[in-house]
């Protein structure tokens, strides 16, 4: 409580519109769909786009299942909320998340859809 009160409801949800557009733009510059790599995993954001209709929470639709890039993403530390076949919900949380943790993250993210990748077998399914 000590942090919260010194704080106020409309610095966190300023803060909150300004980590979760952060996300959005890394998320749709690293792992939109490409159809030049059409092989790559990408990711939609099925959150609407619109600040005002949303809170800090993006969801994301994988073009792959997504327990095992789940599983990867809980081994680097990662808390965050699937939902199969094939989506996560990312809450960069204004309080106590910052710009470099949303920075690491989709790093990490990459990491983790590395690993998936490199799991599969040559049949393309998880080993």
């Amino acid at each position: 409580m000590k942090v919260f009160n010194q704080t106020s409801m409309k610095d966190l949800r300023k803060k909150s519109i300004l980590l979760t557009g952060y996300l959005e733009y890394l998320i749709k510059h690293y792992y939109s769909e490409n159809m030049a790599e059409p092989e790559k995993p990408y990711a939609k954001i099925i959150t609407p786009s619109r600040f005002e209709d949303r809170g800090c929470q993006l969801s994301l639709a994988f073009s792959l299942p997504i327990k095992a890039v789940y599983k990867e993403l809980e081994k680097r530390g990662v808390a965050c909320d699937m939902r199969e076949p094939n989506v996560l919900r990312i809450a960069p949380v204004p309080l106590y998340n910052t710009f470099h943790d949303v920075f690491k993250f989709v790093k990490i993210l990459g990491e983790a859809l590395a690993a998936f990748e490199s799991s599969k077998n040559t049949d393309g399914k998880e080993e």
